[in-house]
């Protein structure tokens, strides 16, 4: 059984997870995110449809920081809605 709907278990599940260059994609408070890989081997974490939100970042560890509505990812992955999960 998933922690609060998310498909994480625990925050080393998503490490390996982003690691192994996995997709992501979520609903919080009614908006929909994305994380996945760049072009550039980096990995990137935004809000869906809004080019200035993205951020780009160098480790999995980095990624959990990523802000969202002013709260780290760390902070709500056990609360958000997991709606793709994908390599």
């Amino acid at each position: 059984m998933f922690k609060n709907g998310s498909e994480f278990n625990n925050f080393d599940e998503f490490i390996s997870f982003c690691e192994r260059g996995g997709e992501l994609e979520f609903i919080y408070n009614g908006h929909v995110y994305w994380t996945t890989m760049s072009g550039n081997g980096k990995r990137i974490a935004y809000e869906a449809y809004n080019e200035e939100s993205i951020r780009e970042y160098n480790t999995p560890q980095e990624v959990l920081e990523h802000e969202i509505e002013e709260k780290k990812l760390k902070d709500i992955l056990f609360d958000i809605e997991v709606t793709d999960r994908s390599f």
